[in-house]
């Protein structure tokens, strides 16, 4: 009974472990100067930017990109994207764009730029669910 309950015991915990790994291998974590992001991507690229006032990191997929950024100079250059809503939740502010059938999503909160651009509508839906997702960890 003893032996039974070790290999169930050794079963679980290697199911847990993969589960886990699964996930993790899926979910990253970027320092920045005044907090830690948790995303939930894959990327095929990622490019990091420092200039001295924060840190920023582009992550590139095939369906389009993510930027992430501390840095108090960064903005979003809206450009030739026409906004086509604007929304504050929680005091984070929000905009949604278009321009020649790519969308773009930029929200500013607690000091950090996230923001993903070129995307095509049927992926939306994925990469609004990750910055939906994305976890804000403050530094102490």
């Amino acid at each position: 009974m003893k032996l039974l309950r070790t290999i169930i015991l050794a079963i679980n915990v290697s199911l847990f472990s993969c589960a886990n790994q699964s996930f993790l291998s899926h979910t990253e974590l970027f320092e920045l100067r005044t907090c830690r992001i948790m995303i939930n991507i894959s990327p095929n690229h990622t490019q990091v930017m420092n200039d001295g006032h924060g840190n920023s990191y582009v992550l590139s997929t095939t369906k389009g990109y993510i930027l992430i950024s501390d840095a108090s100079l960064t903005s979003f250059d809206f450009g030739e994207y026409r906004i086509i809503r604007q929304d504050t939740i929680n005091g984070m502010n929000r905009f949604f764009g278009v321009h020649n059938d790519v969308f773009f999503r930029n929200d500013r909160r607690d000091c950090v730029l996230v923001y993903y651009a070129n995307v095509h509508a049927k992926d939306t839906i994925e990469f609004n669910k990750i910055l939906n997702e994305l976890i804000v960890i403050p530094k102490q």
